[in-house]
C-alpha cells in the first residue's frame, strides 16, 4: 500500500473514475474501511456486486492538486515515469518507463539502449532519487543483468 495514512479516501469525497480516453464519472464515497489488503470503499449508488464489477479496469483520475505534497525523500510513482536513470557514477543509462508494486517491493522498468531492465526499488539497487522522483541513480546493475543459475 503506497499511503496507508491517506486522507483522500473519506466519506463525502467525490472520486472521479474512468478509462483512458473517456471523461471520468464521479462517485461519492459513502463508507471506507481497511482490511489486510488495503481499503474497501463503498461508493454511493453502487449497491451490488454487478454494479461494482462494472467499475473494474477503471482508474481513479484525480487532479494532482488534491494530493498532499510528498515529504522529503518521498514521491509519487507517476513522478518516476519519464525520469532519467543514471549509474552510480552519474552516467545516463536510460529512462524509467513504468513503475509497479509487488508484495516484495516496488519495481521500476528502465529502458536502456539494448534492453529493458526491471529494477527492484530497494537500497541494493537504488543509490538515490532526486526530489519528486526527478532522476534515479542505480547500482549493482550487473546482478540484475546476469542470468540466474539453476
Amino acid at each position: 500500500m503506497h499511503n496507508a495514512e491517506t486522507q483522500l479516501l473519506k466519506p463525502g469525497r467525490v472520486m472521479p473514475l474512468g478509462v483512458e480516453g473517456a471523461a471520468p464519472a464521479s462517485f461519492e464515497i459513502e463508507r471506507v474501511r481497511r482490511d489486510p489488503q488495503g481499503f474497501v470503499v463503498k461508493l454511493r449508488g453502487v449497491d451490488d456486486r454487478d454494479a461494482a464489477g462494472s467499475l473494474n479496469s477503471m482508474v481513479w483520475t484525480d487532479d494532482r492538486a488534491s494530493f498532499s505534497r510528498p515529504g522529503v525523500g518521498e514521491f509519487y510513482h507517476v513522478d518516476l515515469v519519464g525520469a532519467e536513470a543514471f549509474d552510480a557514477d552519474g552516467q545516463l543509462l536510460g529512462r524509467i518507463t513504468d513503475v509497479f508494486s509487488t508484495p516484495a517491493s516496488d519495481i521500476i522498468t528502465v529502458a536502456l539502449a539494448d534492453c529493458e531492465l526491471l529494477v527492484p526499488f530497494v537500497d541494493e539497487y537504488i543509490a538515490g532519487a532526486g526530489p519528486e522522483g526527478r532522476g534515479v541513480r542505480l547500482r549493482n546493475l550487473d546482478a540484475l543483468r546476469s542470468p540466474v543459475e539453476a
